[in-house]
């Protein structure tokens, strides 16, 4: 599969997840890296890669890390952040 990770092509023959992706294209985030987004949709780290795209990475770093986390906690709830609270709805 082709995966574009910061503009640089990565071929794999076989399926990875989004740890061992990183192994070989930035290891130094893997500590810090929550899940991974694949072609605009979120996945946990463990989850293989089946398909060509572009790749990115959410870290603890990232602002966009606590809404991540809680949309692959409960994926069938919509999330809405106001500037005093977080709001879950299914």
């Amino acid at each position: 599969m082709k995966l574009i990770y910061e503009g640089r092509e990565f071929i794999f023959e076989e399926s990875v997840n989004g740890f061992g992706f990183l192994k070989s294209a930035n290891p130094t985030i893997i500590k810090e890296s929550l899940n991974y987004v694949l072609n605009g949709k979120n996945y946990d780290m463990a989850t293989p890669i089946t398909c060509d795209g572009e790749i990115s990475f959410i870290t603890k770093d990232k602002k966009e890390a606590t809404l991540t986390v809680l949309s692959l906690l409960f994926p069938n709830h919509k999330i809405v952040v106001t500037p005093r609270s977080l709001i879950f709805s299914s």
